[in-house]
């Protein structure tokens, strides 16, 4: 039956393979402009980007591995590590996974969320069948990031350890909460583990003694009656019982193994400085894996806890996990150089990697909408939208240029000139152009201060920001300053009209409770000399008094002056033209960065890890686009067939209406 199984299973990875990798264009000019009336066709297109490795698993039976990321959980054979992985996703998953668990058949992984603060995820435990990868539960008990996930040994229930103070056990059948075992006055718990009999349960976190949070304890409960077997003090963040429940592993602070029948502390391994990401013991018992901060995974031997061997990195290690057999050792990383390693523990070589990513800092289509671009780091990367599939890593073979660290602050925002030429942010104190082609620097513009909201002015080849609360326009090709609109009130936005050359900007004063005053001037440079020295002409001013969160600005395809701002309860947007009577109001909490498609007929709005759609005639929602887990921006391609999102979980994904 296992090799039935695991036959089926192959078959299913090639099948998956082979369509995701399918040659056809999967964005062409033959797709539809998106309109009100095709909206709700739109769906994801291509995907770039693994995500962001969270954690990671062997199968019990040994031919799976599993890497939890921030967009789901990819599969591995572990037989032939040169098939593509699949991936089990979660339509309404909002947050990245934080830990994941399979059942003791092999047959379900489990998965906790969350976010970074408790409204950026649904912070649920996720069940996929893994043959299928239909979602068999979606559970939403939590209200702060699941921490820990574990099966229980029969398989029968799973427990969650979460930030939110709670600790429940759930019928792995019907997803109900059969127990909470704790609930009082504690901060959060971070890591849990069954004894291997099933009737212990070992949980660590952080205490509330009602001054502070020191209380850093490690807990052994019964689980059917509560009882508190063991308490051990420690700041300890991972654990691990022995293959004959004799043990307990714990990791954190330092590395400590106690004795789980009468409590004593058998071992302790210090750590100056380092901090233990991951403790594992190995099939046999035998031996303990850890992972650290010092870039580094340690194999101790139990019974003397003296390192017998040792795996270097260039990055911090996030998480380890032994093969069944013992062979193995798989880890992750998940900072500046994401990956996941495959180590032969015989001979301590590396075996295997796979690269993932971590989030994309822009991204955006060439002026000719032959190519996307996008920043990752310091590299500049780009690939062809006919070479588009539906998934694709975010290969090296795209990356075009990197710029080294230490000469820039913080990784390239491009903006294309043409298609020769782009701009990025250079430290804090500079903006450099730099070509597109080669990451050769052309020119500097040294600014002095704070700025931020660049953008580009391709009509008049200009570089406008907020810099120290002004507003400063310089012309690209010489650096040189072209006009400063300053006021005793700070510029909050600004926005440009290309067809009639004019700017719109807002100058706020804040008031008490995020309430602005706002004056909204307009300026006019069409018949402007071009001489620095000569201000431009205002044309129009409005003052508005008392709005309700900070007044921003947008112009439309067809050069229309907007500005909008949230209602006073924040569960609106208002769109309003400055120069007609029309007016919008689209009903929803927190939405952010109102874009009109080119052809003005839908609005584009951001919210939290949606991208949604609007009728911008009558209001309507038309369409929900869902598929990113954790904040996203987006932006409309010139000719409206496509929608680019990228975001913080690591993934980039083009949207529109598929060809039939």
């Amino acid at each position: 039956m296992k090799q039935l199984r695991l036959f089926a299973l192959l078959l299913m990875s090639l099948c998956i393979s082979t369509l995701s990798y399918a040659q056809a264009p999967v964005l062409s000019d033959a797709n539809p402009i998106i309109t009100p009336e095709n909206a709700g066709q739109v769906t994801q297109l291509a995907m770039i980007g693994r995500g962001i490795p969270r954690d990671i698993a062997y199968s019990p039976d040994g031919n799976l591995l599993a890497v939890g990321t921030s967009i789901g959980v990819w599969i591995y054979d572990v037989h032939n590590q040169a098939l593509s992985p699949y991936l089990l996703s979660d339509i309404n998953q909002r947050g990245f996974v934080s830990d994941i668990a399979f059942s003791p058949d092999s047959r379900f992984i489990a998965a906790g969320t969350g976010g970074e603060f408790p409204e950026s995820g649904d912070n649920a435990l996720i069940v996929w069948d893994v043959q299928s990868g239909a979602v068999v539960h979606h559970l939403t008990a939590h209200t702060a990031q699941i921490m820990d996930v574990a099966y229980s040994p029969d398989g029968f229930t799973i427990a969650t350890s979460s930030a939110d103070d709670n600790l429940h056990i759930w019928d792995a059948q019907t997803g109900e909460i059969i127990n909470t075992l704790f609930n009082h006055r504690i901060l959060g718990a971070l890591a849990l583990d069954f004894s291997p009999d099933g009737q212990f349960i070992a949980t660590a976190h952080f205490s509330d003694n009602g001054d502070s949070f020191t209380d850093d304890t490690v807990r052994i409960r019964n689980v059917n009656t509560h009882e508190l077997i063991h308490t051990f003090d420690g700041q300890m963040s991972a654990l691990d019982y022995s293959p004959d429940g004799q043990l307990l592993v714990m990791g954190g602070s330092a590395i400590r193994v106690y004795d789980t029948q009468t409590g004593d502390l058998l071992h302790e391994v210090a750590s100056e400085r380092i901090y233990n990401y991951d403790v594992e013991f190995s099939p046999n018992g035998q031996f303990i894996a850890m992972s650290d901060a010092n870039d580094t995974i340690t194999i101790y031997e139990v019974a003397t806890m003296q390192p017998v061997q040792q795996y270097r990195l260039d990055d911090t290690v996030g998480g380890v996990a032994y093969s069944p057999d013992g062979r193995t050792l798989a880890s992750f990383n998940k900072y500046n150089m994401p990956a996941v390693q495959w180590w032969d523990i015989e001979s301590g070589e590396l075996a295997h990697a796979e690269k993932f990513n971590l989030w994309f800092n822009d991204a955006l289509f060439t002026p000719d909408l032959q190519s996307i671009v996008y920043t990752q780091n310091y590299a500049v990367n780009m690939v062809a939208v006919d070479a588009l599939k539906s998934y694709q890593p975010a290969h090296d073979e795209y990356i075009r240029f990197v710029l080294g660290s230490e000469n820039y602050h913080q990784a390239p925002s491009p903006f294309f000139m043409d298609d020769q030429v782009m701009i990025i942010n250079k430290r804090q104190d500079k903006i450099g152009v730099l070509d597109a082609q080669t990451g050769d620097l052309i020119r500097d513009i040294t600014l002095t201060g704070y700025f931020y909201n660049v953008q580009y002015y391709p009509n008049r080849q200009w570089l406008t920001l907020i810099l120290e609360g002004d507003l400063v326009v310089y012309d690209v090709n010489t650096g040189e300053l072209i006009q400063t609109l300053s006021s005793d009130w700070d510029v909050s936005s600004f926005a440009y009209d290309a067809d009639d050359d004019r700017i719109i900007v807002s100058f706020a004063f804040l008031l008490e409770d995020d309430y602005y005053d706002v004056r909204v001037k307009i300026y006019d440079f069409s018949a402007w000399s071009g001489n620095p020295d000569e201000a431009w002409q205002q044309v129009d001013e409005f003052p508005l008094a008392g709005i309700p969160n900070a007044l921003s600005l947008l112009s439309t395809p067809d050069g229309r002056l907007m500005w909008y701002h949230a209602t006073q309860d924040d569960d609106s947007l208002i769109i309003r033209d400055i120069d007609t009577a029309y007016e919008v109001e689209l009903a929803g909490n927190g939405l952010l960065a109102p874009q009109f498609s080119p052809d003005g007929r839908l609005v584009m709005v951001e919210s939290g890890q949606f991208i949604l759609l609007w009728d911008s005639q009558t209001g309507e929602l038309v369409a929900t686009l869902r598929g990113h887990t954790d904040w996203v921006r987006a932006e409309w391609r010139a000719d409206g067939r496509a929608i680019l999102s990228y975001g913080e979980d690591g993934t980039i994904r083009v949207w529109g209406v598929p060809l039939p």
